[in-house]
């Protein structure tokens, strides 16, 4: 019975160690994937202060972007309607033989 009982002991003493290193592996884990995470920010920040001194050398290269009107558009788009009709034109009556 006693040899039992000590086994026992010797076997929660045994668990008890396994839990302390599994709760050492957990935190050196955490303290990666919070290491990473903090650099992985670093890099989206810095991709967007980069992004921004862009826009600001292209606006001052060429000017502030000005949304279309709708006219503009509209011109646009029946240009393009247009030009379609031409293509198709052409290669109907002069293009393939």
């Amino acid at each position: 019975m006693q040899a039992e009982i000590s086994d026992v002991l010797s076997q929660v003493s045994g668990l008890q160690e396994k839990q302390e290193k599994l709760g050492d592996q957990q935190q050196a884990v955490a303290a990666k994937i919070a290491a990473d995470t903090r650099l992985i920010v670093q890099r989206v920040e810095d991709n967007q202060a980069v992004m921004s001194e862009l826009e600001q050398k292209t606006e001052v290269d060429q000017g502030p972007m000005e949304e279309l009107s709708k006219g503009k558009r509209t011109f646009a788009a029946l240009v393009a309607v247009v030009g379609g009709f031409a293509w198709f034109a052409v290669n109907v009556f002069g293009g393939a033989n």
